[in-house]
């Protein structure tokens, strides 16, 4: 018996971080139905370092990434982006969150009057 075909998954990352986060992924993680995800996708990974555009709007971000990404490996392909947007704005700080956590660091919370917000990741 042969098992199913996987679905290739090509992934751009330059982080090491999201290399080993991706590993415990596909060994410990489930669909919905219980199949292991390892079973399903089989994630190729590509470090290739891509240059962010940094923009509040998190989408356009990401566009320009995974463009960049493409231009780059010549394949269809994903990137990842976190970013926070919180309650009562529509994109702050959005694309913006590591720039803006880098510099202000311990006083992110005082200075983007977040206390106590409710944040989408």
């Amino acid at each position: 018996m042969t098992s199913p075909k996987k679905t290739k998954v090509v992934f751009v990352t330059s982080s090491s971080f999201k290399v080993h986060e991706n590993e415990v992924f596909c060994s410990e993680c489930k669909l919905a139905d219980g199949t292991p995800v390892c079973d399903v996708f089989e994630f190729d990974i590509r470090q290739v370092p891509i240059k962010e555009v940094l923009e509040v709007d998190i989408n356009a971000m990401v566009m320009a990434e995974v463009t960049k990404a493409y231009t780059e490996i010549r394949v269809p392909c994903i990137v990842e982006h976190a970013g926070l947007i919180f309650d009562g704005h529509t994109s702050y700080p959005g694309g913006l969150t590591k720039p803006m956590w880098n510099a202000l660091k311990d006083q992110f919370i005082t200075e983007t009057h977040s206390a106590g917000r409710k944040v989408v990741a």
